[in-house]
C-alpha cells in the first residue's frame, strides 16, 4: 500500500510539472518574462541590466496602418479585416522581415492567425496551414499556401505588368517545375526522344493566353510518372497516376526533386521552401540566432534571422546548385571538378583568395589545356573554340536593375517554359 501511495504521488508531481510547463509555453506573461532576462544578461552594464529586469509584463499592440507603396488606397488592415494586433506580445523581440514589409504591416496579413488574442491556441489555430502537403504556418511562402499569403491580389499577383506577378511567374518557372532537368535526364537516358519538356514535378497548364513557342514556352506539362508503383506514397494510393517502368524517373523523384523549390531539404541540410527558399538565409546547423523568445535556440531547422534577402547570398544558391563545373570539350575531365567553387562577389569577402589560388595552381597539370586552345582531333575538328558564360553575377545583377525578364529561371510574360537547357 505505500509502494501504491508513493508511486501515485511521483505521478501527481510528474503531472503538475507537464502541465506547468504546458501553460507556462501559453501564458504570455512567460515569454515576455523571458525576453527581459535574455535582454538583461545581454546588457551592457548593469543599468540597463537593472531596467530590464524592472519591466512589468504588458499587452503590447501594433497598428495596422500600412497601405501598399503602389496602391496607396489599399490598406493592409483591409486583407484581414484586423486594425490592431498584438502578436508582439509573445513574439518580442523578433526583427522587422524587411524594408518593403514595415511593422505597420502586422504579422496576419502574411501568416494569417488571430492577432488580437494573447492565448497561444486561439491566436495560432487559424494559421495558414496545408494539412495535406504540411506546410505553412511558420513558412506561408511555401507554394502549396502561397496564394493566401505572398501571392494575394496586389500584393506579389494581380498588377497590370507581367512582371511583377512573380507568384505566377514562379509556379511556372524550371525553378519549380524543374522541366529542364527532367528532360535532360530523361533525354540522356533514352526515356523521351526529344530534349522539349514533357513532364514537371506537378501537371501545370498555361491557360493565361498566348504561347510564345519561339521562346520555349509550352501550352502544359505533366506530372512525371512514377517508376513503379511501388513508388508512390500511402497518402497517394487512392489516385491513378502514369507508371513509366523508366529508371530515370525514380532517380529523378528520390534525388532530383530534393533540389526541386518547394521540397523540403535533404537530411543534415536546412534551407526553407517556397518563396523562402531563396529569400531566407539558415545556418549550417539550422539554428535560429535572432530575439525572439518564443523560438527556440537549441532546436534546428529555423531561419538564421525573421528576415527577407531581396537578393541572395551566392553561398544560399549553391545549396542546390552545387554540382556544376565547366568541363572542355573531349574526354578529359575538368581539372577543376574537386575543387570547390570560390567566386567572390562584391558584397563577400575575399578571405582566402590567395589561399584558393596557390591550390588550385598545384592541382593544375604543367600543361594545362586551356578553355580557347583544345587539341587538335583532326582536321575537321576545330581546334580553337570560344566558350560564352554568363557570370553568376552578372545574372544577380539583372535582378537588381529589375530586368528579371531576361533570366532564364523565371518565364517571360508568366508562360510555362519547356525548352531543355542541355545542348
Amino acid at each position: 500500500m505505500l509502494t501504491f501511495k508513493k508511486g501515485l504521488a511521483v505521478f501527481v508531481i510528474i503531472l503538475v510539472g507537464v502541465c506547468s510547463v504546458y501553460a507556462q509555453g501559453n501564458d504570455w506573461i512567460y515569454w515576455q518574462k523571458k525576453f527581459f532576462k535574455i535582454n538583461a544578461d545581454n546588457a551592457d552594464n548593469y543599468k540597463t541590466a537593472y531596467l530590464w529586469i524592472k519591466q512589468e509584463p504588458h499587452i503590447k499592440e501594433v497598428r495596422v496602418t500600412g497601405t501598399l507603396p503602389d496602391y496607396p488606397g489599399v490598406k493592409i488592415s483591409d486583407y484581414k479585416n484586423r486594425n490592431v494586433e498584438r502578436c508582439i506580445t509573445c513574439h518580442d523581440g523578433i526583427s522587422t522581415v524587411s524594408p518593403s514589409h514595415p511593422p505597420e504591416f502586422g504579422c496576419t496579413v502574411c501568416h494569417g492567425g488571430e492577432p488580437e488574442s494573447i492565448d497561444k491556441d486561439q491566436a495560432h489555430a487559424t494559421l495558414i496551414y496545408d494539412p495535406q502537403a504540411g506546410t505553412g504556418k511558420r513558412n506561408p511562402s511555401s507554394l502549396s499556401v502561397v496564394e493566401q499569403s505572398c501571392g494575394q491580389i496586389y500584393c506579389h499577383s494581380g498588377h497590370v505588368r507581367e512582371d511583377r506577378n512573380h507568384i505566377k511567374r514562379l509556379n511556372k518557372s524550371m525553378m519549380n517545375t524543374l522541366a529542364g532537368v527532367i528532360s535532360g535526364l530523361r533525354y540522356q537516358w533514352a526515356g523521351q526522344n526529344k530534349k522539349t519538356a514533357r513532364y514537371a514535378t506537378k501537371a501545370i497548364q498555361d491557360k493565361d493566353g498566348k504561347i510564345p513557342r519561339k521562346w520555349g514556352a509550352l501550352e502544359k506539362l505533366d506530372l512525371l510518372p512514377y517508376f513503379s508503383s511501388l513508388d508512390i506514397t500511402e497518402s497517394n494510393k487512392n489516385t491513378i497516376y502514369p507508371i513509366s517502368k523508366h529508371p530515370s524517373d525514380r532517380i529523378l523523384r528520390r534525388q532530383c526533386f530534393q533540389c526541386h523549390i518547394d521540397s523540403p531539404p535533404p537530411p543534415g541540410e536546412y534551407r526553407s521552401q517556397g518563396c523562402a527558399a531563396c529569400h531566407f538565409t539558415y545556418s549550417k546547423n539550422g539554428l535560429y540566432e535572432g530575439n525572439d523568445p518564443t523560438i527556440s535556440k537549441t532546436e534546428p531547422g529555423h531561419s538564421m534571422f525573421h528576415k527577407l534577402q531581396v537578393l541572395p547570398e551566392r553561398k544560399l544558391c549553391v545549396q542546390c546548385h552545387k554540382g556544376f563545373s565547366i568541363q572542355p570539350l573531349g574526354n578529359q575531365p575538368s581539372p577543376l571538378k574537386d575543387i570547390e567553387s570560390n567566386i567572390i562577389f562584391e558584397n563577400e569577402r575575399a578571405i582566402n583568395k590567395i589561399e584558393v589560388q596557390k591550390k588550385t595552381e598545384e592541382l593544375l597539370p604543367e600543361n594545362p589545356v586551356t578553355a580557347t586552345e583544345q587539341p587538335q582531333i583532326n582536321q575537321d575538328f576545330p581546334s580553337k573554340i570560344l566558350l560564352e558564360a554568363t557570370s553568376p553575377e552578372k545574372e544577380m545583377t539583372k535582378i537588381e536593375t529589375n530586368e528579371q525578364e531576361e533570366l532564364s529561371l523565371f518565364p517571360r510574360n508568366g508562360n510555362t517554359q519547356g525548352l531543355c537547357a542541355y545542348g
